[in-house]
């Protein structure tokens, strides 16, 4: 790296010493090979000053950003890509297709077995739900990527965002920057309710996943929202009606919609002031045409605040093609492989910023993808193999009903699925996306799929036992709907958290676990509303201890996957779980609180369910208040107790190490330096400025 900058800031790589030997010779004979190899290209002046340009930055604003497209499955989003990119005499030939769009049935019965069912609560009752269909042979596969010339817009990378709900889990890694356009599509053709959830589950499922960024403005609004449009589809089969003179389609629903989502998230997004009614296949409407000049205008003030374009940048995109091609099985690079190839095939003065800054650049215009893996990091060449052909694959419902009901697959099994890939890189990066984890036995390496977990909970799992003390907790929150597709995630944590003692026993089923340790028992599971802890053992301090690493392994892994889901942590009734009683009540925390400040952790609380009093001390600190004093001194004190030797746990090894650096490379997307709460990376001499100071431009972990 002293040899680059000495180089990029102009020296003379022909001077000789005082025994007239140039430095090119110098290197080789003290085995610098690659040192020698820089020196002997910058030999040639001209070729040096080519290098040295590329990396000044010009005036021109980077010519792509991304359109990220959510919306149901069957709402017209994969129309309405074919439909912008057409030119006008192609949409005539369109025209003639009709609509080929899966229709909702208000009321349908029978078979649903080419269907998947996603249910929502309404904002109006809990009580009600309602009910959308994924039909399985017209959905998207993963997320579809598209490089594409728009007429009236440019360049822009498409990033069409499956429908069917498998497919939601992964997401998170793909959604978290500010320097798109999020587009939300519904159909007119379905009821108004339907609609209406629709919309408001994709914007509370793009809050959840998109951090705020401080200084906050008025009412708590980052200072730099995501930008949202909303477009109504199938005007034409919802009897819309027409503006004469322009033919543009009128909808009082659509305007009622978007009425609600700014009175929600006004304060969150930055939504546009007008939804789009418009038959998706009439590429020259005037809809269509309001919407590209609407999205040229973001175009132009999202790339005002980017990086500037360099020669470095034009060159590495005229390269990527040729690379893609010639690894098309398996189009990644490790970040060391990827640094190397720069230098040798488009500049070697190109220092560790100057590849930061580069990285991010491609990951805005969709170019690259930049993964943070726990051996070493990878560079995904092609961001349509990855989120399409392997999770467009991996999570398909035709895949799901042929997966093994365990979950359990070897490593020659995904080399068996995907034979063209490398295997082994192959589930580095899955473990990486936190799809699967290794799982390592007497015999053989296996790895597990939460995902494709299907076991049933066994009878007797929870049964009554000689266990004395009892406790537990129910993290809820508002965006209940959000739950379900985060828990294999969490299953993921589990099982690596399971594996830092060899006396840790760990059984998983869909939608439950039980974490073993010795005399004590956790039990964790999702019921659609809310996450259950629930701890029991014959020791009270050690109880308390597992039941907060549980507590702290699932909040982490809401701050990373959904760091904008507000949890909150309502306490179980410890003499119920004791009782093993059918329904639990949960002491909401406003009053834990209110009783805590007034009388102490000997206050009481009414359970209404038993009409029962108990103490906070039973029901927070399973009646022991020996706990207290060590947390009151320091928790690492506190989780020392812990049956689970503390250096190998998940609160003070894993969740640092993976999680935080996880999440800290994802929504700054770019290499990490190795200190006390990152696990050193493939590169670990970079150091993320963008973070400290830029981080208002840094991009999302995968864009």
């Amino acid at each position: 790296e002293l040899v680059r900058c000495l180089c990029l800031a102009g020296c003379n790589v022909e001077l000789k010493n005082k025994d007239g030997i140039v430095a090119e010779i110098t290197a080789l004979a003290q085995g610098h090979n690659e040192m020698a190899n820089i020196l002997n290209r910058l030999r040639n002046i001209y070729l040096k000053e080519e290098f040295i340009s590329q990396l000044i930055p010009s005036t021109k604003t980077i010519s792509k950003i991304k359109l990220k497209l959510f919306g149901h499955s069957g709402v017209g989003k994969t129309t309405f890509i074919d439909s912008i990119k057409c030119g006008y005499f192609t949409s005539w030939f369109k025209r003639s297709l009709g609509s080929m769009s899966p229709t909702h049935s208000k009321n349908k019965k029978g078979s649903i077995t080419n269907k998947s069912i996603i249910e929502l609560n309404s904002s109006g009752s809990a009580e009600t739900r309602l009910s959308f269909d994924t039909c399985y042979d017209t959905y998207s596969r993963g997320i579809d990527i598209q490089q594409v010339n728009i007429s009236g817009i440019g360049n822009v990378s498409i990033w069409e965002f499956s429908g069917h709900e498998p497919y939601y889990m992964t997401y998170d890694n793909f959604i978290g920057n500010t320097n798109c356009l999020h587009i939300v599509f519904f159909s007119l053709k379905d009821e108004y309710d339907i609609q209406l959830q629709q919309v408001l589950y994709w914007l509370a499922f793009l809050q959840s996943r998109i951090p705020i960024q401080e200084p906050l403005g008025f009412c708590g609004k980052s200072c730099k929202p995501a930008r949202i449009v909303l477009i109504a589809t199938h005007a034409d089969l919802a009897s819309c009606s027409r503006v004469t003179s322009t033919g543009e389609y009128l909808s009082s629903e659509a305007s009622s919609i978007l009425q609600v989502a700014r009175l929600h998230f006004g304060s969150v997004f930055d939504i546009h002031d007008s939804v789009f009614v418009l038959d998706a296949h009439v590429v020259g409407s005037a809809a269509i045409k309001a919407l590209k000049t609407y999205i040229a205008q973001c175009k132009e003030k999202l790339t005002q605040g980017l990086p500037k374009m360099t020669g470095f940048l034009e060159a590495i995109c005229a390269q990527l093609p040729e690379w893609r091609k010639s690894r098309s099985g398996c189009p990644s690079l490790s970040w060391k492989e990827f640094t190397d190839f720069i230098h040798s095939e488009v500049n070697p003065l190109a220092g560790e910023e100057h590849m930061k800054e580069l990285v991010q650049q491609l990951q805005i215009m969709g170019e690259v993808l930049y993964i943070s893996c726990e051996t070493e990091d990878v560079v995904i060449l092609e961001p349509a193999w990855l989120c399409s052909t392997i999770i467009g694959y991996l999570l398909s419902q035709e895949s799901l009903e042929k997966a093994r009901v365990t979950g359990i697959y070897s490593a020659d099994d995904i080399q068996l699925l995907y034979p063209e890939a490398d295997g082994l890189k192959l589930l580095q990066i899955l473990e990486a996306l936190q799809l699967c984890t290794k799982c390592e036995t007497e015999d053989d390496v296996e790895y597990e799929f939460p995902c494709f977990n299907m076991m049933e909970m066994l009878d007797g799992i929870w049964s009554p036992a000689q266990y004395t003390f009892y406790g537990g907790v129910s993290l809820m929150c508002k965006e209940k709907p959000l739950l379900g597709c985060i828990f294999p995630k969490i299953q993921v944590n589990l099982r690596r958290m399971s594996k830092a003692n060899t006396e840790n026993d760990l059984y998983q089923w869909c939608q439950g676990s039980k974490f073993c340790c010795g005399q004590i028992e956790g039990l964790v599971t999702v019921n659609g509303t809310a996450y259950e802890i629930r701890v029991r053992g014959t020791m009270k301090s050690e109880c308390f201890y597992l039941q907060e690493e549980l507590i702290t392994l699932i909040t982490q892994v809401f701050a990373d996957v959904c760091p904008g889901i507000l949890l909150e942590r309502h306490a179980l009734s410890s003499s119920q779980l004791q009782d093993h009683s059918k329904y639990t009540f949960a002491y909401p925390p406003n009053l834990l609180m209110n009783t805590l400040i007034k009388d102490g952790i000997y206050g009481t609380v009414t359970n209404k369910v038993t009409g029962e009093r108990e103490t906070l001390l039973s029901i927070l600190f399973f009646n022991e208040p020996k706990v207290l004093q060590s947390i009151k001194h320091s928790i690492p004190t506190a989780s020392d107790k812990l049956l689970i030797p503390r250096s190998k746990t998940f609160t003070s090894s894993f969740q640092n190490q993976s999680l935080c650096s996880k999440a800290c490379q994802r929504r700054g997307s770019l290499p990490q330096t190795s200190n006390s709460l990152h696990y050193s990376t493939s590169n670990p001499a970079l150091h993320d400025t963008f973070l400290r100071k830029d981080r208002e431009k840094s991009p999302d972990f995968n864009i």
